[in-house]
């Protein structure tokens, strides 16, 4: 675009081929200030755009969600003599549509029948896919009514977009209805059809119902109706008839992607098959897969809250060495699971390790840290953690100090977590209800339960205060 705007700015004389020429580049490739400016060159020289011109333009505006710049274009085109199609009229409603304002766009709709101009089938199905969109259900099926009633015959596009919607709100009767419906008009479903309703039906349960549907099919899904199918055999744990997909959609050349992957080891897991999950990331590390790291995570911290600690380990080294993806969540979850099989040390080290790859902790990591440290009872580690969440831009919220407070009134260290509770008032903290449960809580197991009425006093006195109670709402 850049070198577009040079080229162009060094015509001396520009003639009309070449403003419309820089009018339409500047459209196809978004740069629509651009395209007004040239537009506006354009008038300055004597020349009027065509209708291509103005329709272009306009639609670009529309596409970025400047529907309402588009209103000057359309009059700038009127004044020149052009009159604007339903083309024009559709682009703008569905301009609107998209932006939310569907109430502007039905009364653009009035007003172009009140013009003389016939909508067709796209002018509805803008409207169509608008009240769906805002949830105007009902005002969405009046539309299709009233399209119906002035003579148009939904297309397949609009079927194929209502019954998504419908399979989206979990109406699956109604899309049903509107499969058979297209096909008794002669309208043949395709891929986009059948995945819908099978991606709706597994979601929601029905895969007997989906497996019905993908049998009576007489071609190929897409790779999204597979993975949705796929996911709804492991979900309902059917894992042989899961593999069996699998290995057809193996053989038949499919493009499988990491939702592919992913819905079968959540599956063999879920149905405790650890053998099988680890045989199947074994092979994608063999194949030289190029997933994100998501697929490896989901092994590893399964086998980390299963016990299975020097398992993942082994596996998490091998990935490594095999310079798989891994993010920060999948450290946090062996991070996390090294702590609860009493090894804090080794989750140090291997926090030290992530750091120095160049992978930045999330509050979650801080957290899962100070939790870890905290029932460890290093507290020298817990205020290093704290140091470093202030160094790295993450202040301690509320969720932080309630794990630490929690972990040390569960380690027998309540007299910390009362000094850490007044550094938290102090440093302009304010504690919520579960805060003071916890600490009130941990008073009392400790044997101090005077020290907890007064705290529970102090809470209630607090709550009724004006002003704090303002600051805790506004925390």
């Amino acid at each position: 675009v850049n070198m577009a705007s040079s080229v162009f700015g060094s015509i001396p004389c520009p003639n009309f081929l070449t403003f419309t020429i820089a009018i339409n580049g500047y459209c196809q490739a978004g740069s629509l200030y651009e395209a007004q400016r040239v537009l506006k060159g354009m008038f300055s020289k004597g020349y009027a755009p065509n209708f291509g011109t103005y329709t272009r333009l306009i639609d670009g505006l529309c596409r970025n969600g400047d529907v309402y710049k588009s209103f000057p274009v359309v009059g700038f085109m009127i004044k020149f003599g052009h009159v604007p199609s339903v083309i024009t009229w559709s682009t703008l409603i569905n301009g609107l549509c998209k932006t939310g304002q569907i109430e502007a766009a039905c009364k653009l709709f009035t007003r172009m029948e009140q013009n003389g101009y016939i909508p067709n089938v796209v002018t509805y199905t803008c409207l169509i896919k608008g009240f769906w969109k805002t949830g105007m259900i009902w005002r969405a099926m009046e539309i299709w009514d009233r399209m119906e009633s002035k003579g148009y015959v939904p297309d397949l596009v609009l079927y194929n977009i209502l019954i998504h919607c419908f399979c989206k709100e979990g109406r699956h009767g109604d899309a049903i209805i509107l499969f058979n419906e297209m096909q008794e008009r002669g309208l043949k479903p395709d891929s986009v059809t059948f995945s819908s309703l099978v991606t709706g039906l597994c979601k929601s349960g029905e895969f007997f119902s989906a497996l019905e549907l993908f049998s009576n099919m007489d071609f190929e899904l897409d790779i999204i109706g597979c993975n949705s199918f796929l996911s709804g055999l492991c979900n309902a744990g059917h894992l042989s008839e899961a593999h069996d997909f699998y290995r057809k959609m193996l053989d038949k050349g499919c493009a499988l992607d990491r939702y592919t992957y992913c819905a079968l080891m959540r599956g063999l897991l879920r149905a405790g098959r650890e053998k099988d999950a680890v045989r199947l990331h074994e092979q994608i590390i063999q194949d030289g897969l190029d997933f994100d790291a998501h697929v490896h995570t989901i092994l590893f911290d399964h086998l980390m809250k299963v016990g299975e600690v020097h398992k993942a380990m082994n596996l998490f080294r091998k990935a490594l060495e095999s310079k798989c993806p891994v993010d920060v969540v999948t450290f946090t979850a062996i991070i996390c699971g090294l702590f609860k099989a009493g090894k804090p040390e080794d989750a140090h080290e291997l926090y030290n390790h992530m750091c120095s790859s160049g992978l930045v902790p999330n509050c979650y990591t801080y957290n899962v840290l100070l939790d870890g440290f905290c029932k460890a009872r290093d507290i020298e580690a817990v205020k290093k953690v704290f140091e470093n969440m202030h160094s790295a831009g993450f202040g301690p919220d509320t969720v932080s100090f309630n794990t630490v407070i929690n972990s040390l009134c569960k380690s027998g260290l309540v007299h910390l977590a009362s000094d850490l509770f007044t550094k938290m008032m102090a440093a302009g903290f304010v504690p919520n209800e579960i805060t003071y449960g916890l600490l009130v809580d941990g008073l009392c197991l400790a044997g101090r339960p005077n020290d907890a009425y007064k705290l529970l006093e102090n809470h209630l006195e607090f709550r009724d205060d004006p002003v704090s109670s303002k600051s805790d709402s506004n925390d």
